[in-house]
């Protein structure tokens, strides 16, 4: 009897997952530990294959393992090959344009870097401070600061970067010079901006949650109502994968049944839009996985043959990661991958506990519970917050999304030939009620925060599920028993390292339109210094800190002397808990009655604020943080920051000119670059 109840494609797959591991050792500890692990590693499963009857799987292993290996490195191996920071005139290709109310964030490829002696096949991310008209094939040049990506941050490759090939970010304010010139946008390309225009006319302000829905593009999307989703545990409506595929699948397997054309025909059909599709979305690992899996199917129906979904998974993560070895270290390559392996090994498991319910229901309710079980050191892991409700909010939404999905491609297809608001009607009304729906409860008050996961501990839930699947043949008792040991292992590191996690103080760099604020956090203690804060703003990125670090309120900073205090803290109250409010702008009449409404003391003029193991100091041109012994400066204007003696240089990336001392880390923000997060423990800092 075997005692691993492995496929050969999964061994292949298993070994490929190997080698790009070997890969991060290369690049995050010395070139020699990964060649020398890769090496040992084959070495080891030769010795093996040559005492055991059966030699293919060890094989298979070490061969698909080498073969990831080398391929990781090379494409590693070339996003290092970056032309120095500086300044340079660029000329390039626009693949991708996300537009906010401050700006767009341009995706740039095929740069020529002007009157320059460096070439680069990186892309570069561009945000672009200025009104503009920009469209995917046309070529825009400018001169701007760019600024090389890096491809590890403490100990683990940075795998987006590199999946996008995004080498390089620059920033062109509202006083840069720009040109564009029309260009030709690919068939894909096409095919995603008329999706865009179509539902922005027909949809108004609804068609963000139907372009996400449709394209998995969330940038539209408002922060707040992208939050509640992910409270809510129904984020991943807006990521093209399975979900979506298989609707489409179904839907056009139905569009074709009574149509006079063999299988192979239809099939083929089908095949061609999926991967369409999947090229619309922009190639997604999780819209790639579930297009191949989906071709693994219907080739399977079509030749007769019983279809196998976890070495269907196999051969997609194989396909994924050989074209983009990269992909890998994403979290949506590994969220996807966790979700199909738990549907794949426990879905039928759940289904027969529930036999009580009705067969659709229990077959849903097995799928839905498996996926979310299998996925959640991954989300615990990138995220940090577990939501309770999601199991039964799925069970209401995904069947109503499935419909709401085919209306929406549905319509859009009919808005070429017909008025889009027409075309659109009851997609309207759907999307909107799911979105008024989602918004009628805030599930961050529900959802649990704070929850911190290790990849070594993660390793030792798989094995336990790995066990509790079936798949290593084991007596019950030992097999009981190891499963135990392995998942209070589990718990209990995790319960340690939430413990220590939280304790540690946290600095969390916030970017958000017209919101820019540096959260701290340490010893149960909150302070939010509020660096830039104009007209209308969410601070989502403030109350999703809070939520993480379970706080009931945070002091306030008002660090810049020009900021309306009364207007910027009233949109903040209704979002976040309050517990004092220290300013540095002079105090005017408006200011003065705020200050007698409330309880005394509440508010208070200060450029001084202690806290928990640190203090800050806001002169209302910059503020200086010092925390355990690491001193941080942030910018308040618009002019370049210097300063000699500071550990950690953090600003805005118009101040991104500065000349850094020597031996000075420095983090560099770019608006729509994301949030920057920092832990600060025993003096040591670690950039998240």
């Amino acid at each position: 009897m075997r005692k691993i109840n492995g496929r050969s494609i999964v061994w292949i797959a298993s070994g490929f997952c190997s080698g790009l591991f070997f890969v991060s050792l290369c690049f995050t500890y010395a070139p020699a530990a990964g060649f020398l692990t890769t090496a040992a590693c084959a070495l080891s499963c030769a010795f093996v294959s040559l005492f055991l009857k059966k030699k293919l799987a060890p094989i298979f292993f070490a061969a698909a393992m080498t073969a990831a290996f080398f391929l990781g490195y090379a494409q590693f191996f070339a996003f290092c090959d970056k032309v120095p920071d500086g300044v340079y005139t660029v000329d390039a290709r626009i693949d991708g344009a996300v537009f906010y109310e401050d700006g767009a964030r341009l995706t740039l490829s095929d740069a020529e870097l002007v009157r320059s002696p460096y070439r680069t096949r990186l892309k570069i991310s561009l945000f672009v401070e200025n009104d503009g008209d920009f469209f995917a094939g046309d070529r825009i040049a400018f001169t701007a600061r760019l600024t090389a990506e890096e491809i590890s941050r403490n100990g683990a490759l940075n795998g987006n970067a590199v999946a996008e090939k995004i080498g390089y970010y620059a920033y062109l304010g509202k006083t840069d010079t720009f040109y564009v010139a029309k260009g030709k946008p690919n068939l894909f390309e096409r095919a995603n901006r008329f999706l865009y225009d179509a539902l922005r006319a027909g949809l108004g302000e609804d068609y963000p949650v139907a372009f996400a829905l449709l394209t998995g593009e969330t940038a539209y999307v408002e922060t707040v109502t992208l939050d509640n989703f992910r409270s809510a545990g129904l984020a991943h409506i807006f990521a093209v994968s399975g979900l979506h595929i298989g609707f489409l699948a179904a839907a056009l397997s139905f569009a074709l049944k009574r149509l006079p054309l063999q299988r192979a025909a239809k099939n083929a059909v089908i095949l061609a839009a999926l991967f369409f599709y999947a090229g619309v979305c922009g190639f997604t690992p999780s819209a790639l996985r579930a297009a191949v899996m989906c071709s693994v199917l219907l080739f399977a129906k079509g030749f007769g043959l019983k279809y196998d979904m976890l070495s269907s998974a196999a051969f997609a993560a194989i396909a994924v990661c050989a074209l983009s070895p990269a992909q890998f270290f994403t979290a949506g390559f590994r969220l996807s991958f966790a979700a199909v392996f738990g549907i794949a090994a426990f879905s039928p498991h759940f289904a027969r506990a529930f036999g009580a319910l009705p067969k659709k229901l229990s077959s849903a309710l097995g799928v839905t519970l498996s996926a979310q079980i299998c996925a959640l050191p991954v989300s615990l892991f990138y995220f940090s917050y577990l939501p309770p409700l999601a199991v039964l909010l799925n069970l209401l939404a995904v069947p109503f999304v499935s419909v709401l999905f085919v209306l929406l491609l549905a319509g859009a297809a009919v808005s070429s030939f017909a008025p889009p608001a027409a075309a659109l009607f009851f997609p309207k009304h759907f999307i909107r009620f799911l979105t008024v729906t989602a918004m009628l409860f805030d599930f961050g008050k529900v959802a649990v925060a704070g929850i911190c996961v290790t990849a070594v501990l993660a390793l030792f839930y798989y094995a336990a599920a790995f066990l509790a699947a079936g798949y290593v043949n084991m007596r019950r008792r030992a097999l009981r028993l190891t499963c135990l040991t392995l998942s209070c292992v589990f718990v209990a590191g995790t319960a340690a390292v939430s413990v220590r996690e939280f304790h540690a103080a946290n600095v969390v760099v916030v970017a958000e339109s017209n919101f820019f604020a540096v959260c701290v956090g340490a010893e149960g203690e909150e302070l939010i210094v509020v660096c830039r804060a104009e007209g209308d703003f969410s601070a989502s990125g403030a109350r999703r800190f809070l939520q993480n670090r379970r706080s009931d309120g945070a002091i306030l900073l008002f660090a810049d002397q020009n900021t309306d205090v009364i207007a910027a803290y009233d949109l903040i109250e209704d979002r976040i808990p309050v517990k004092k409010v220290y300013y540095t702008a002079e105090t005017d009449g408006n200011l003065m009655s705020k200050i007698f409404s409330e309880k005394d003391g509440f508010f208070e003029r200060a450029e001084t604020v202690a806290f928990a193991k640190g203090k800050v100091y806001a002169n209302g041109e910059q503020t200086a943080l010092l925390i355990n012994g690491v001193s941080a400066l942030f910018s308040c204007s618009e002019e370049s920051v210097y300063a000699e003696d500071y550990a950690l240089v953090v600003a805005p990336s118009f101040a991104a000119d500065f000349q850094a001392p020597e031996g000075v880390e420095t983090a560099v923000f770019s608006p729509r670059r994301g949030n920057l997060s920092y832990k600060i423990c025993e003096s040591k800092l670690k950039r998240l």
